[in-house]
């Protein structure tokens, strides 16, 4: 999940180096593109902290808090990472749902 959000981003970049020309163009090429990738490392970010938290448990769960059986940086490190890209999502919702929102200008 890494690697298709990372392909994702990869899309948007290139679009914003290049200088897309059109409104449909930057939403599609650019914003849209790098929603879809926060999304696809959003899974990965919650997988990795999914490896975590399952580490010594016979049975896989979903949530969990810090156990013995892992180390807490390994769980803290992993769910603030999670969260970070949780964040990250609400970054590019925010650009895809309000396409219209002022942009910040590039001074050259």
């Amino acid at each position: 999940s890494f690697a298709e959000g990372s392909l994702l981003f990869m899309v948007g970049a290139a679009a914003a180096t290049f200088e897309v020309r059109g409104e449909w163009a930057r939403l599609a090429l650019i914003d849209q593109a790098y929603f879809a990738g926060s999304l696809w490392f959003s899974l990965g970010a919650y997988l990795g902290w999914f490896e975590v938290i399952n580490v010594g448990h016979a049975t896989r769960v979903l949530f969990a808090g810090p156990s013995r059986a892992q180390s807490a940086s390994g769980y803290w490190g992993a769910l603030f990472y999670f969260l970070g890209a949780l964040l990250f999502n609400v970054n590019t919702v925010t650009v895809v749902a309000w396409p219209a929102a002022p942009q910040l200008a590039v001074v050259a």
